[in-house]
């Protein structure tokens, strides 16, 4: 048997494997969206192109947003931002998760110095 004979009788094989991975990759990529039904995401009012064609009105874009909807999503392009004014979600934050952000300190700080001089 000479190499060229064994390589013609590998191609269906090759073929197969080539067609099982791609099926793989296809699942594993689309199956996220269509078989995880357990997350669940906040509806999206708009990306990061819509604040910069309304940049000139950029508060009051995000008031009627948060008049159509009062928690959403603003897609960017590696992440998505979540603003909400429903008081109930604002408490529970309030409550829980407060002392988990050190920022606020620093940012009184710097705005009291700002106002004092």
């Amino acid at each position: 048997m000479k190499l060229t004979d064994f390589l013609l009788a590998l191609k269906p094989l090759f073929a197969t494997v080539i067609a099982v991975i791609s099926v793989a990759v296809i699942v594993k990529i689309l199956g996220i969206r269509f078989f995880d039904k357990k997350r669940k995401y906040h509806p999206v009012a708009g990306t990061v192109i819509h604040q910069l064609f309304n940049f000139t009105r950029l508060l009051d874009y995000m008031i009627d947003c948060t008049n159509q909807r009062k928690t959403y999503r603003l897609l960017s392009f590696n992440r998505s931002e979540v603003y909400t004014a429903n008081p109930v979600n604002i408490e529970y934050f309030l409550a829980t998760n407060f002392s988990n952000y050190g920022k606020v300190t620093i940012i009184f700080a710097y705005s009291f110095n700002l106002v004092s001089h």
